[in-house]
């Protein structure tokens, strides 16, 4: 099995926002949020943010 270190919570979120900025610039019409506590937030609003090019 593949290890992996995973990021502490505070550095995810800064490097959310990294990213986000880095390709949505400074906002749009659509901004979805997920807790971020658990993957399945952010998987079941990824085909809505990728219909509406959106941030999440």
């Amino acid at each position: 099995m593949l290890e992996t270190e995973h990021p502490s919570v505070d550095r995810r979120y800064a490097t959310s926002r990294e990213v986000v900025a880095d390709a949505f610039g400074a906002g749009g019409p659509h901004l979805f949020v997920a807790t971020g506590r658990y993957v399945p937030d952010a998987l079941a609003g990824g085909p809505l943010t990728a219909a509406l090019d959106a941030p999440l």
